[in-house]
Protein backbone atom coordinates (compact mmCIF):
# COMPACT_ATOMS: atom_id res chain seq x y z
CA UNK A 1 0.00 0.00 0.00
CA UNK A 2 0.84 3.70 0.08
CA UNK A 3 1.69 5.22 3.46
CA UNK A 4 1.57 9.03 3.63
CA UNK A 5 3.77 9.48 6.67
CA UNK A 6 7.34 9.81 7.96
CA UNK A 7 9.21 6.98 9.61
CA UNK A 8 11.81 7.61 12.36
CA UNK A 9 13.99 4.63 13.36
CA UNK A 10 15.08 5.17 16.98
CA UNK A 11 15.72 1.57 18.05
CA UNK A 12 17.44 -1.52 16.65
CA UNK A 13 15.17 -2.78 13.87
CA UNK A 14 15.03 -4.69 10.63
CA UNK A 15 12.18 -3.47 8.39
CA UNK A 16 11.27 -5.10 5.08
CA UNK A 17 8.60 -4.16 2.55
CA UNK A 18 7.95 -7.87 2.10
CA UNK A 19 7.02 -7.80 -1.58
CA UNK A 20 7.50 -5.90 -4.84
CA UNK A 21 9.30 -2.63 -4.14
CA UNK A 22 6.88 -0.48 -6.14
CA UNK A 23 3.92 -1.83 -4.15
CA UNK A 24 5.11 -0.65 -0.72
CA UNK A 25 5.36 3.14 -0.79
CA UNK A 26 6.14 5.76 1.85
CA UNK A 27 5.28 9.31 0.74
CA UNK A 28 6.17 12.29 2.90
CA UNK A 29 5.78 16.04 2.54
CA UNK A 30 6.76 17.82 5.75
CA UNK A 31 9.62 15.57 6.96
CA UNK A 32 11.99 12.93 5.53
CA UNK A 33 10.37 9.65 4.52
CA UNK A 34 13.00 7.88 6.64
CA UNK A 35 15.17 9.30 9.46
CA UNK A 36 17.93 7.25 11.09
CA UNK A 37 18.31 7.99 14.82
CA UNK A 38 19.67 4.77 16.28
CA UNK A 39 22.94 2.81 16.33
CA UNK A 40 22.00 0.08 13.86
CA UNK A 41 19.11 -0.79 11.51
CA UNK A 42 18.26 -2.53 8.24
CA UNK A 43 15.63 -1.14 5.86
CA UNK A 44 14.74 -2.83 2.56
CA UNK A 45 12.16 -3.22 -0.17
CA UNK A 46 10.39 0.17 -0.11
CA UNK A 47 9.64 2.94 -2.56
CA UNK A 48 10.39 6.27 -0.85
CA UNK A 49 8.97 9.48 -2.33
CA UNK A 50 9.66 12.93 -0.92
CA UNK A 51 7.03 15.37 -2.18
CA UNK A 52 7.77 19.10 -2.21
CA UNK A 53 5.11 21.55 -1.07
CA UNK A 54 6.80 24.61 0.44
CA UNK A 55 10.16 25.84 -0.89
CA UNK A 56 11.28 27.15 2.52
CA UNK A 57 10.75 23.72 4.13
CA UNK A 58 12.86 21.17 2.30
CA UNK A 59 13.66 17.62 3.34
CA UNK A 60 15.51 14.66 1.79
CA UNK A 61 13.74 11.37 1.28
CA UNK A 62 16.29 9.68 3.60
CA UNK A 63 18.18 11.47 6.40
CA UNK A 64 21.09 9.58 8.03
CA UNK A 65 22.86 11.53 10.77
CA UNK A 66 24.09 8.69 13.00
CA UNK A 67 24.54 4.95 13.31
CA UNK A 68 24.98 2.02 10.94
CA UNK A 69 22.15 1.78 8.43
CA UNK A 70 21.84 -0.91 5.76
CA UNK A 71 19.51 0.41 3.04
CA UNK A 72 18.73 -2.22 0.39
CA UNK A 73 16.56 -2.68 -2.70
CA UNK A 74 14.73 0.63 -2.42
CA UNK A 75 13.56 3.12 -5.05
CA UNK A 76 14.17 6.66 -3.78
CA UNK A 77 13.09 9.94 -5.34
CA UNK A 78 12.69 13.53 -4.15
CA UNK A 79 10.86 16.60 -5.41
CA UNK A 80 12.32 18.60 -2.51
CA UNK A 81 16.16 18.45 -2.24
CA UNK A 82 18.48 15.40 -2.22
CA UNK A 83 17.18 11.85 -2.28
CA UNK A 84 19.59 10.83 0.52
CA UNK A 85 21.63 13.00 2.93
CA UNK A 86 24.32 11.34 5.08
CA UNK A 87 26.21 13.53 7.54
CA UNK A 88 28.17 13.39 10.77
CA UNK A 89 31.18 11.59 12.18
CA UNK A 90 29.07 8.72 13.56
CA UNK A 91 27.16 8.06 10.31
CA UNK A 92 28.25 4.79 8.66
CA UNK A 93 26.10 3.14 6.04
CA UNK A 94 25.67 0.53 3.34
CA UNK A 95 23.39 1.39 0.43
CA UNK A 96 22.94 -1.62 -1.83
CA UNK A 97 20.81 -2.38 -4.88
CA UNK A 98 18.86 0.88 -4.77
CA UNK A 99 17.59 3.10 -7.58
CA UNK A 100 18.09 6.79 -6.75
CA UNK A 101 16.59 9.13 -9.30
CA UNK A 102 14.70 12.33 -10.14
CA UNK A 103 16.07 14.34 -7.22
CA UNK A 104 15.64 18.10 -7.12
CA UNK A 105 19.33 18.33 -6.15
CA UNK A 106 21.85 15.47 -5.54
CA UNK A 107 21.05 11.79 -5.62
CA UNK A 108 23.17 11.18 -2.48
CA UNK A 109 24.95 13.92 -0.54
CA UNK A 110 27.64 12.77 1.92
CA UNK A 111 29.39 15.23 4.25
CA UNK A 112 31.09 15.93 7.56
CA UNK A 113 33.42 12.91 7.89
CA UNK A 114 30.79 10.30 7.04
CA UNK A 115 31.83 6.78 5.99
CA UNK A 116 30.18 3.93 4.16
CA UNK A 117 29.66 1.84 1.04
CA UNK A 118 27.41 2.33 -1.98
CA UNK A 119 27.20 -0.72 -4.23
CA UNK A 120 25.19 -1.97 -7.19
CA UNK A 121 22.98 1.14 -7.24
CA UNK A 122 21.55 3.06 -10.20
CA UNK A 123 21.54 6.87 -10.25
CA UNK A 124 19.80 8.75 -13.04
CA UNK A 125 18.12 12.03 -13.90
CA UNK A 126 19.24 13.89 -10.79
CA UNK A 127 19.27 17.70 -11.06
CA UNK A 128 22.72 18.05 -9.45
CA UNK A 129 25.37 15.31 -8.96
CA UNK A 130 24.46 11.66 -8.76
CA UNK A 131 26.78 11.44 -5.71
CA UNK A 132 28.35 14.42 -3.91
CA UNK A 133 31.07 13.81 -1.28
CA UNK A 134 32.37 16.66 0.89
CA UNK A 135 33.68 17.56 4.33
CA UNK A 136 36.57 15.03 4.53
CA UNK A 137 34.23 12.08 4.00
CA UNK A 138 35.58 8.68 2.92
CA UNK A 139 33.62 5.83 1.40
CA UNK A 140 33.50 3.12 -1.27
CA UNK A 141 31.40 3.27 -4.45
CA UNK A 142 31.32 -0.08 -6.22
CA UNK A 143 29.45 -1.51 -9.20
CA UNK A 144 27.13 1.47 -9.71
CA UNK A 145 25.62 3.03 -12.84
CA UNK A 146 25.49 6.84 -12.75
CA UNK A 147 23.95 8.38 -15.83
CA UNK A 148 21.71 11.07 -17.35
CA UNK A 149 22.61 13.59 -14.64
CA UNK A 150 22.23 17.34 -15.13
CA UNK A 151 25.66 18.14 -13.62
CA UNK A 152 28.47 15.76 -12.49
CA UNK A 153 28.18 12.02 -12.22
CA UNK A 154 30.27 12.15 -9.00
CA UNK A 155 31.60 15.29 -7.28
CA UNK A 156 34.36 14.87 -4.65
CA UNK A 157 35.34 18.02 -2.75
CA UNK A 158 36.59 19.47 0.57
CA UNK A 159 39.53 17.11 1.24
CA UNK A 160 37.46 13.95 0.79
CA UNK A 161 38.88 10.53 -0.05
CA UNK A 162 36.95 7.72 -1.65
CA UNK A 163 37.42 4.57 -3.70
CA UNK A 164 35.34 4.23 -6.87
CA UNK A 165 35.45 0.77 -8.47
CA UNK A 166 33.79 -1.03 -11.41
CA UNK A 167 31.28 1.76 -12.12
CA UNK A 168 29.70 2.90 -15.40
CA UNK A 169 29.41 6.70 -15.47
CA UNK A 170 27.91 8.14 -18.65
CA UNK A 171 25.79 10.72 -20.41
CA UNK A 172 26.15 13.37 -17.69
CA UNK A 173 26.16 17.06 -18.66
CA UNK A 174 29.16 18.02 -16.47
CA UNK A 175 32.31 15.85 -16.00
CA UNK A 176 31.77 12.20 -15.18
CA UNK A 177 33.92 12.66 -12.04
CA UNK A 178 34.97 16.07 -10.67
CA UNK A 179 37.74 16.11 -8.02
CA UNK A 180 38.52 19.42 -6.30
CA UNK A 181 39.60 21.29 -3.18
CA UNK A 182 42.36 18.97 -1.92
CA UNK A 183 40.48 15.70 -2.40
CA UNK A 184 42.34 12.50 -3.30
CA UNK A 185 40.23 9.51 -4.47
CA UNK A 186 41.16 6.19 -6.07
CA UNK A 187 39.31 5.31 -9.30
CA UNK A 188 39.64 1.72 -10.57
CA UNK A 189 38.18 -0.27 -13.49
CA UNK A 190 35.53 2.33 -14.33
CA UNK A 191 33.96 3.14 -17.70
CA UNK A 192 33.37 6.87 -18.12
CA UNK A 193 31.88 7.83 -21.48
CA UNK A 194 29.41 9.87 -23.56
CA UNK A 195 29.54 12.89 -21.24
CA UNK A 196 29.02 16.44 -22.48
CA UNK A 197 32.26 17.73 -20.87
CA UNK A 198 35.40 16.10 -19.38
CA UNK A 199 35.59 12.48 -18.40
CA UNK A 200 37.53 13.29 -15.20
CA UNK A 201 38.31 16.85 -14.07
CA UNK A 202 40.90 17.47 -11.33
CA UNK A 203 41.47 21.01 -9.97
CA UNK A 204 42.06 23.19 -6.88
CA UNK A 205 45.03 21.26 -5.39
CA UNK A 206 43.26 17.93 -5.74
CA UNK A 207 44.95 14.62 -6.57
CA UNK A 208 43.83 11.16 -7.57
CA UNK A 209 44.86 7.65 -8.62
CA UNK A 210 43.25 6.34 -11.82
CA UNK A 211 43.82 2.67 -12.70
CA UNK A 212 42.56 0.38 -15.52
CA UNK A 213 39.75 2.73 -16.60
CA UNK A 214 38.15 3.27 -20.03
CA UNK A 215 37.50 6.99 -20.53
Amino acid sequence: GVYTESLVIDKLLEISGGGVTEETVIESTYAPCLSMKTDSATFSGFCLRQLAVEQDKQYPAVDICQGNLILEDCNITSKSIDCVIIQGATANFIIRGCRIFDSKQNGISIKDISQGTIENCHFNNNAFSGIRIEGSSNFIIRGCRIFDGNTNGILITENSQSTIEDCDIYNNIYPGISIKDGSNPIIRRCRIFDGKQNGIWIKENAQGTIEDCDI
